[in-house]
């Protein structure tokens, strides 16, 4: 399908899409099995606003393509060989809903089991906005892989072999003027803890990426400023990371980057773990192009 156009009643662009391909196998579809042998897009734009939700969404895609996936609509199961987004810009700006959401949430029922095999990113830009309590997420990546992913919605698990993200910048600025007020005491029929996911990954891998994180107003001061701090030539490498609800573990092999202030570190390890017996911390070390400092550490 190629030049498709979508614009709302008052005449406002919905969607605009240069090319759309579909290739679905039509056999397996009697057997209740969605077989897609390639989906694509290209030169997609997406605006779309929920004045409801005080929710505004806008995306311009270059490419993105779904190289084979299967979805078994009776076992509740779908596969994802490949699917690669190249070049794509996406803002997000969520307000204050005014909205009464009172349907029940169970993501048990829906039992779903998604396998993906490998998930590429190219050239992406991500931006949220939020408001009145003001802060600003952005993502700028260069290249972003994820391979070997696999989350089951009726266990609450989520396992990933590798993710590896390249030429990254990350930004998350807040306004620190304003606090967010203390929420009302909610109902406790209503806000019992669920069960806790679990979450793993055997490998995270960062190459050449940045970090900024602060406040969204003044300048940095002199040194240090813990309102305005800023990361360049972070390296990362992180095995075996594991979460469930507070328990968390880690193995850190590789840390290394800039800070703006010239505090520079060129290499951290350790092993780190967190229950609810107390933390854990060993074969700490962390080096400075001037000098070193190791640790075992134990608290709780």
């Amino acid at each position: 399908i190629e030049n498709t156009l979508l614009v709302t009643a008052q005449g406002d662009t919905l969607l605009r899409n240069g090319s759309l391909g579909a290739q679905v196998a039509l056999w397996p579809l009697l057997r209740g099995e969605v077989r897609v042998v390639e989906f694509s897009l290209d030169k997609t734009a997406v605006h779309y606003r929920d004045t409801t939700a005080a929710m505004t969404l806008r995306a311009d895609i270059g490419s993105f393509v779904l190289d084979g996936a299967r979805a078994r609509l009776k076992e509740h199961s779908a596969d994802i060989r490949k699917a690669t987004l190249d070049q794509g810009t996406i803002d997000l700006t969520l307000g204050e809903s005014h909205a009464s959401d009172t349907t029940a949430s169970d993501t048990a029922s829906a039992g779903w089991k998604i396998l993906a095999s490998a998930l590429e990113l190219k050239g992406v830009d991500f931006r949220m906005h939020t408001f009145p309590e003001r802060t600003e997420l952005a993502v700028k990546l260069e290249e972003g892989a994820v391979s070997g992913a696999e989350i089951d919605l009726e266990t609450q698990q989520v396992a990933v072999r590798l993710v590896r993200l390249a030429g990254g910048d990350y930004q998350y600025l807040t306004d620190t003027s304003r606090m967010a007020q203390t929420p009302a005491p909610a109902d406790s029929a209503a806000s019992e803890p669920g069960l806790p996911w679990t979450v793993s990954l055997q490998r995270l891998e960062l190459a050449d990426n940045s970090v900024s994180y602060g406040s969204l107003y003044g300048q940095p001061g002199p040194g240090f400023d813990p309102s305005h701090i800023r990361l360049s030539a972070l390296d990362l490498r992180i095995d075996s990371i594991r979460s469930r609800g507070s328990d968390i573990a880690a193995t850190l092999r590789e840390l290394s980057f800039r800070e703006r202030s010239g505090l520079e570190v060129t290499g951290t390890q350790g092993t780190f773990s967190m229950d609810s017996a107390g933390i854990v911390l060993r074969d700490f070390s962390l080096t400075t192009p001037a000098s070193r400092i190791s640790a075992q550490a134990r608290a709780g």
